[in-house]
């Protein structure tokens, strides 16, 4: 069984993932406003890494061996790894490779908060549970923003 720490660790992992993620997507597209867009969602994951890393350090040790500790959140980390949606293969100054992106970071965002929603099962205390749900909304937010750009309701040139 995995410790709140460890599901913690990989919330954190997911929110620096993510935030690289829209940095490099940001500086590769052409188009000022979608650049714009990403890296304001880069900066709010990385809100989200500092948020959760000072949860981590309020949590309680869990209850297992120190030993076996460390190998759950190590087998956590491994599992998601540096697991993010690839940007080395798509062209970012092209319609399609951005639509691409769009659609990886919706899906991103879609299991990050649902991802957030299992960790509020775990949480006890009324305002860190607040918080959670805040970034969770963040997160519903994130996927909206990204919707309305695939869909067209947010343009960016060459879009079809």
């Amino acid at each position: 069984m995995f410790s709140l720490q460890d599901i913690v660790a990989v919330a954190i992992q997911i929110e620096q993932n993510g935030a690289q993620t829209y940095r490099e997507a940001a500086a590769k597209v052409a188009d000022p406003e979608l650049a714009t867009l990403l890296t304001k969602l880069a900066e709010q994951e990385t809100a989200h890494v500092v948020w959760f890393t000072e949860l981590k350090e309020t949590l309680p040790p869990a209850e297992v061996e120190s030993e076996l500790a460390e190998m759950g959140e190590a087998l956590l980390l491994d599992i998601l790894g540096d697991e993010r949606f690839s940007l080395a293969d798509v062209d970012l100054t092209a319609a399609q490779g951005v639509q691409e992106v769009l659609k990886a970071a919706i899906e991103l965002e879609r299991d990050t908060a649902l991802f957030y929603d299992m960790i509020g099962s775990f949480l006890s205390d009324p305002e860190v549970s607040d918080q959670l749900e805040h970034i969770i909304a963040e997160e519903t937010t994130h996927e909206e923003r990204l919707k309305a750009y695939l869909s067209g309701e947010i343009s960016w040139p060459g879009k079809g």
